[in-house]
């Protein structure tokens, strides 16, 4: 049976089939799997006669043309192939599940616009797997390549819990390597936004553990040893920034600790400051109050220089307690408000005795 007869084949076994289901396009993917070589490519270039019907026939011819580009990654001519026959299958509704493809690899619209595109494709076919898959491939796609710390933060709350759902969902039923591969870009990115230590390396365990799976799973075929490098490529990526990340935050550690001794030794810089400025005010106090206290007790009796003694302490406090609302703000304020009440008592009280004392007899 030749080529031309095995496609035949497989078009009268899926003419009746529903092109948006998973197990159609995983039938159409196994066919271009196995025959969409360089040997075959004039097989392939050929369905263009076949496209340009605009029936159902076209459409599948289409949809496994598509599929041939976009394997061998002839991304260019696949999206030649789109622009030509868009307008007999644009309405078909599988036809967005292939642009999306296209779009993975080869954007026409900005990366916020892809992922809700892709985004509302999951919720349209909520049960293709592909489907799912290729939106978690998409996401991590966008948050792998590009450098907007902003963006990544964005998408990654919109869609990073999202992804998770979806590829653990898809694995569920379908053991697919590549979708192992997906699952362990999508854990790995966990990981690296996940800031609780024992739950990064939980997610970053199934991450490596996922990627192992998928190079065991995979199958021998005509791009085993291409698909068996990316997983390895994977890997050594998933490792390396796991490390880098780590390393980063025990640098970020380090910064804050740092931070920190510098901000205890300022604090203490600032605390014997004050308490030399304090001891500064006390002393200048101590010393005005001796000068007065001298000048003044050179023309009062006993009792008069008594309190005025007691009145020149109470002003030292009063100046200590003021020195130190200016000095230290509202951090000891009770203590300052003590002192200053003090002082004010004892001049009070200094001056009620010598004034009931001395003018009391009058």
């Amino acid at each position: 049976m030749n080529l031309n007869e095995k496609y035949k084949k497989l078009y009268r076994k899926l003419e009746n089939q529903d092109l948006t289901e998973r197990l159609t396009d995983l039938e159409i993917s196994n066919f271009v799997s196995k025959y969409g070589d360089n040997d075959n490519k004039e097989f392939f270039d050929n369905l263009d006669l076949v496209i340009n019907s605009g029936n159902n026939e076209g459409y599948f011819a289409f949809y496994v043309k598509h599929t041939f580009l976009r394997r061998n990654k002839k991304y260019e001519e696949l999206k030649k192939l789109e622009n030509k026959f868009c307008y007999l299958y644009k309405q078909r509704p599988s036809f967005d599940i292939l642009h999306l493809r296209l779009e993975i690899n080869l954007p026409s619209m900005n990366d916020k616009e892809r992922l809700r595109f892709a985004f509302s494709l999951t919720e349209r076919f909520p049960n293709n797997s592909g489907v799912l898959n290729d939106f978690c491939m998409l996401f991590s796609d966008v948050y792998e390549l590009n450098s907007s710390k902003d963006l990544r933060e964005e998408i990654t709350r919109k869609y990073l819990e999202i992804s998770k759902g979806y590829i653990d969902d898809v694995l569920i039923n379908e053991k697919y390597s590549k979708f192992f591969w997906t699952k362990s870009r999508i854990y790995y990115i966990l990981s690296e936004t996940e800031h609780n230590e024992s739950q990064r390396t939980e997610y970053y365990n199934i991450a490596l553990s996922s990627i192992k799976k998928a190079w065991m799973t995979e199958k021998n075929g005509k791009q085993y040893n291409v698909r068996i490098m990316t997983y390895r490529s994977c890997e050594i990526y998933i490792k390396n920034n796991f490390l880098l990340e780590s390393s980063r935050r025990e640098v970020d550690k380090l910064q804050e600790k740092q931070n920190e001794i510098i901000q205890d030794i300022n604090n203490e810089f600032n605390e014997l400051k004050n308490h030399n400025l304090e001891l500064l005010g006390l002393f200048v106090a101590i010393i005005s109050f001796t000068i007065g206290t001298i000048q003044l007790n050179k023309q009062a009796d006993f009792f008069s220089q008594a309190c005025l003694i007691i009145v020149l302490m109470g002003g030292v406090l009063v100046v200590y307690g003021g020195l130190g609302i200016i000095l230290h703000g509202k951090k000891y304020p009770l203590r300052s408000f003590l002192v200053i009440l003090i002082g004010i008592l004892l001049i009070i009280l200094s001056m009620s005795t010598f004034i009931i004392l001395k003018f009391g007899d009058a």
